[in-house]
């Protein structure tokens, strides 16, 4: 489901300069796992949420 959030946002921010990019996701993304792993959460929860904490900026630009 991870692999399937990751190339849903690569299509979606392809072409994204607001900062908001695929890159920008990617990089809190990596952020967000090492922090769900020191603190015990549930790490697949946390990289679904990461990775698409913004959709909403997504939704209305493309």
């Amino acid at each position: 489901m991870v692999d399937d959030a990751l190339e849903y946002i690569k299509e979606i921010f392809s072409g994204d300069s607001s900062g908001h990019d695929y890159y920008h996701t990617v990089r809190v993304y990596k952020i967000a796992t090492e922090i769900a792993k020191q603190e015990y959460a549930d790490v697949n929860i946390v990289q679904l949420a990461t990775l698409l904490h913004d959709m909403r900026q997504g939704i209305f630009t493309h």
